[in-house]
C-alpha cells in the first residue's frame, strides 16, 4: 500500500510540474505564435539562407531558411521578439538566386506586411524587387 501511494504521489506531484497540457504542438504555438510568411513574387526560385537580427534587435535571432519556388511561401512559425524586429525592417535576409548568386538584404529594402486579429497573426515578407536577384 506504501508504494501505490507513493507512485500516485510522484504521478500527482509530476502532473502539477509539469503540466496538464502535453500537447505538443500547442505548447509550441504559445513559444512561436506567430507566422512569417516569404512570399517569392520573383519569376525565379530564390534559396532563403538565413533570416537573422540587425544590432539594433534586443533579442537576438538566426533562423534557417528554405528554397522558396517563383510565385510561392514559404512559412516559418516565429516568436513575438522575431516578430517586433521583422515587421520593422530591423533584420536581414540572406539569399541566393537560381544563378548561384548570394545577396544580403536589409528588411528595410523589402515590403513587409503586418496581420494581426483573431484569426491569425502574421508578418508577410514580399520578395518583388530585382534587388534579390539581378540578372
Amino acid at each position: 500500500m506504501k508504494k501505490l501511494t507513493l507512485y500516485l504521489f510522484i504521478f500527482v506531484f509530476n502532473f502539477f510540474v509539469i503540466g496538464c497540457d502535453f500537447d505538443e504542438q500547442r505548447q509550441r504555438n504559445i513559444e512561436f505564435p506567430v507566422t512569417l510568411e516569404i512570399k517569392n513574387e520573383l519569376q525565379e526560385t530564390i534559396f532563403v539562407k538565413s533570416i537573422y537580427n540587425s544590432v539594433n534587435v534586443e533579442a537576438g535571432f538566426l533562423l534557417n531558411g528554405s528554397e522558396v519556388l517563383s510565385n510561392q511561401t514559404f512559412k516559418l512559425q516565429v516568436s513575438q521578439e522575431n516578430f517586433k524586429a521583422i515587421s520593422s525592417g530591423e533584420y536581414f535576409l540572406e539569399v541566393s538566386c537560381e544563378d548561384n548568386s548570394s545577396r544580403t538584404v536589409s528588411g528595410k529594402q523589402l515590403k513587409t506586411q503586418v496581420v494581426h486579429n483573431v484569426q491569425e497573426w502574421k508578418v508577410i515578407v514580399l520578395i518583388e524587387k530585382k534587388i534579390i536577384c539581378q540578372n
